[in-house]
C-alpha cells in the first residue's frame, strides 16, 4: 500500500480485511467536533446537524400592550439570526471538512470510494456528508465487489461475533454495531432489534458475564422483569451489572504481588510484649549466670584433680588424698600435745622438709 501524508493525529483509512474503520471513525468524530464544531456531528449521526427550530409566537405578543419597548420582538429576531448564522457557518466549513476526509484515504481506499455511485455528487459539491456515506459503504466491511459474497461474509461475521476474554464492553458493542452497519451496507437483512439484543447478551464473555446471562434467563423463565429490547438497552443493563467475579487477566501480564498484611498493636498487646521481653531478658541473664558458675566450678574441679607429685610421699596424686599423710595425722592426733612435734619429726625420718611446708 502506498503511503499518503495526512493529518498526523488521524489514522489513514485502509482497505485490508482487518480494516481500521472503527478506529478511523472514532478519531475522525473527535477531530471533527473539535475543529469544525457542530458540522462534526455528521460522522456519528450520518446527517447534517441542525439547530433547534424556533417556534413562531402569536402576533399579539408583539403588540404595544404586550411588548411596549419591543424587547420580545428584538429577542425573537436575534434568535432567528443566530440560527441562520450557525447553519451558514457549517455550510462554509463543508469544503474544508471534505478535504480532511478525502486526505485521510489511502490510495487503495480512494480508488474504492470512487467506485461509489454517489461519489460524483460528493466530489462536485465538495459535500463531506455524501463523501462520508461513500466511505462507510465501501469500508465498513471488507467488500469483494460481488454482492452475494459480501452478504455471505457479513452473515459469517455476525454469526462468529463474540466478546474477547479481555475485551472492554464498549469495544465489543462498537464491533457489534459495525457488523450490523456492514450488513446494511451490502444489502443483507439484519435480525430484528429484539433478536439483536438477545445475540448481544448471549455472546458476552462467559467468564465475566456468565452469572448475568443466567440471571436474565431465569427472569424470563419466572416471568420477572423484561429482557432488553435493543442492543443499546442490553449494553445499559450489562454496564450496570455488578460482577462478583474478577476480570480475566491478560496472559501477558503478571499478577500483582499480594500486599503485606497490616499489623495493629494495641496498648494491652504492647504491654504484654514488653513484659514478655523483660521476662525473656531475666531468664537469659539467669541462664548466663548459671552457665558461668558451672564453668567456674568445672575449672576448680579441674584444678583440684590435676596430678602433681605428693610432697609427702612423692607419689603421683594430690596431697589432700595422700594415705601416708592421713596416717600421720592420726598418729600425731593420738600423741600427747607435748610429744606431737617429736612424733612428726620421727615420721619425716630426717627428710629436709620445712616445717611450714607441711600442713596437717
Amino acid at each position: 500500500m502506498k503511503s499518503r501524508k495526512g493529518i498526523p493525529e488521524l489514522p489513514i483509512l485502509s482497505t485490508d480485511d482487518t480494516t481500521n474503520f472503527s478506529e478511523f471513525q472514532k478519531s475522525l468524530a473527535n477531530y471533527g467536533l473539535r475543529e469544525y464544531g457542530n458540522l462534526g456531528h455528521l460522522i456519528e449521526s450520518n446527517e447534517y446537524w441542525e439547530p433547534p427550530p424556533i417556534d413562531i409566537p402569536n402576533n399579539d405578543i408583539f403588540s404595544l400592550e404586550e411588548d411596549p419597548h419591543g424587547f420580545i420582538k428584538s429577542d425573537f429576531l436575534e434568535r432567528i439570526k443566530s440560527r441562520r448564522r450557525q447553519i451558514e457557518d457549517m455550510k462554509a466549513k463543508r469544503a474544508s471538512f471534505y478535504a480532511v476526509l478525502f486526505g485521510q484515504l489511502s490510495p487503495e481506499s480512494e480508488e474504492k470510494v470512487k467506485l461509489c455511485a454517489t461519489f460524483p455528487i460528493a466530489e462536485s459539491m465538495k459535500d463531506p456528508l455524501e463523501l462520508w456515506k461513500c466511505i462507510r459503504e465501501t469500508h465498513i466491511s471488507a467488500q469483494t465487489g460481488i454482492n452475494i459474497r459480501d452478504r455471505m461474509k457479513v452473515r459469517d461475521a455476525y454469526a462468529n461475533l463474540r466478546q474477547g476474554p479481555t475485551e472492554a464492553l464498549i469495544t465489543y458493542k462498537e464491533r457489534f454495531n459495525n457488523t450490523l452497519e456492514a450488513m446494511k451496507a451490502v444489502g443483507q437483512k439484519a435480525p430484528r432489534q429484539s433478536d439483536q439484543a438477545v445475540d448481544f447478551v448471549n455472546r458476552l464473555d462467559d467468564e465475566r458475564y456468565g452469572d448475568f446471562k443466567a440471571l436474565l434467563e431465569n427472569h424470563q423463565i419466572f416471568n420477572v422483569g423484561q429482557f432488553p429490547k435493543t442492543v443499546n438497552d442490553a449494553y445499559t443493563f450489562v454496564s450496570k451489572y455488578r460482577n462478583s467475579k474478577p476480570k480475566a487477566q491478560d496472559p501477558g501480564t503478571l499478577a500483582p504481588a499480594a500486599a503485606p498484611a497490616s499489623v495493629f498493636i494495641t496498648k494491652m498487646s504492647k504491654k504484654k510484649t514488653e513484659n514478655k521481653n523483660s521476662e525473656n531478658s531475666y531468664k537469659s541473664k539467669n541462664k548466663l549466670r548459671k552457665q558461668k558458675k558451672e564453668e567456674s566450678e568445672s575449672e576448680e574441679d579441674s584444678e583440684e584433680t590435676k596430678h602433681f607429685p605428693c610432697p609427702i610421699c612423692q607419689e603421683d596424686h594430690p596431697a589432700f588424698r595422700c594415705t601416708y599423710l592421713s596416717e600421720c595425722r592420726k598418729l600425731v592426733a593420738s600423741s600427747p600435745k607435748s610429744k606431737q612435734e617429736s612424733a612428726l619429726l620421727a615420721l619425716l625420718d630426717g627428710n629436709d622438709f620445712e616445717h611450714d611446708d607441711v600442713v596437717l
